[in-house]
């Protein structure tokens, strides 16, 4: 009987000790599994985390590689949808010692962007063609850089400032590229028009972005977005960041505009505003309904380009807003001319739908109309055929 019962014992103890061993187990799979590859910080306001990010240490350099993806022309076929960026692309990006360089591999080739304190030189190796634009360069005393980083107090206001008009998600402990990193959503509060949603993530520790995506409204799928896939931190070979192209390919100097160019070509509202004004200063009756798409008229002004003048009508407010330019026609071809044909009320027009908006341009009676905005391709062409 005596056997018996230290058999039975000993048997109890035998399992009691095997279960604490596979609690023990357990236990230390689970620690090793949030302390490896998917690691998260700890939890903090989203004001301290951006804050931590904008004060980090800058870093030597670094060494990336990073995916384009987009799903703006799903379902569609246009030549914009060649692209490399629209069509999807994958990259890597070089940055150390005040140069970077950035190459990016597409279905059209690769195409590279280097900059080495003096210039920025873009090479197109299909074409055997590099674009060389000169920069000029600013030194700091003493050969630092500036950083005037804003204080928590300052963030935290901008925070709340930006919160009358976004729903703000804290920030969200998040691995990305196997780093530990902070993640926000935003979302428009009102009239976001087929925007849903922004996406911004980074390194917790350098401040590095890691992660930016738009999502249409409703939808899982980021419309664009760009994430690193791998990142390393340390001293960047020179041969890595060199910028000079193969011998034999066509040099092409390219040069920023000057001073009067550019306010020659800086588009600037004039004091023409309300539909008689404009009308006036672009030399046709301007249309200007007092809806269009079924939003109310905002403003109706005349935008100068140099010498040339454009009405701008808008519709609504926020992200949702319907542009309405209207010109005269001219004999060159516009950009747009190169979108899909349609039919607007039996005219001929252009236009392109993507899941983040559209655009509509056709012409009739001498003047060119174009109605863009963040809303459906069937509401644009709604509107499109109500002034036609």
């Amino acid at each position: 009987m005596g056997i018996i019962k230290r058999s039975s014992a000993t048997s109890l103890a035998g399992w009691l000790a095997l279960a604490a061993a596979l609690l023990c187990a357990i236990s230390v799979t689970a620690y090793a599994m949030t302390r490896g590859g998917a690691a998260k910080p700890p939890k903090r306001s989203l004001a301290s985390a951006l804050h931590r990010a904008a004060t980090a240490k800058p870093v030597t350099g670094l060494t990336a590689q990073f995916r384009v993806d987009q799903h703006l022309l799903a379902g569609t076929s246009t030549s914009l949808s060649s692209n490399p960026l629209l069509a999807g692309a994958t990259g890597h990006v070089w940055i150390g010692g005040g140069h970077a360089r950035l190459v990016l591999d597409s279905q059209l080739g690769s195409t590279s962007i280097a900059f080495d304190g003096r210039k920025v030189t873009l090479y197109d190796r299909k074409h055997h063609v590099a674009y060389v634009l000169p920069v000029k360069h600013h030194e700091h005393p003493g050969g630092a850089t500036e950083r005037n980083a804003p204080s928590l107090a300052a963030i935290s206001h901008a925070l709340a400032r930006a919160a009358q008009f976004a729903v703000i998600s804290g920030a969200i402990p998040s691995n990305v590229a196997g780093r530990e990193a902070y993640s926000v959503h935003v979302s428009p509060r009102q009239n976001g028009g087929l925007f849903g949603e922004f996406d911004l993530a980074w390194d917790a520790v350098h401040g590095v972005p890691l992660r930016f995506a738009i999502f249409p409204r409703g939808s899982s799928t980021a419309a664009i977005s760009i994430s690193v896939t791998h990142i390393r931190y340390g001293s960047v070979p020179a041969s890595a960041l060199s910028a000079t192209p193969p011998t034999g390919t066509r040099i092409v100097r390219v040069h920023m505009p000057g001073r009067h160019d550019r306010a020659a070509q800086k588009p600037h509202v004039t004091t023409a505003v309300g539909q008689a004004a404009a009308s006036n200063a672009v030399g046709f009756t301007v249309a200007a309904p007092e809806t269009l798409a079924g939003l109310p008229q905002h403003h109706v002004r005349a935008i100068g380009v140099g010498s040339h003048r454009v009405a701008l009508v808008t519709y609504g407010r926020g992200l949702g807003t319907v542009f309405l330019l209207e010109q005269r026609k001219t004999g060159a071809h516009t950009p747009l001319a190169s979108l899909p044909s349609v039919t607007v009320n039996g005219i001929r027009a252009h236009g392109l739908d993507t899941t983040l908006g559209s655009v509509i341009q056709w012409s009739r009676g001498g003047v060119t109309y174009t109605i863009a905005g963040s809303q459906s391709a069937e509401r644009i062409l709604s509107a499109a055929k109500s002034l036609t």
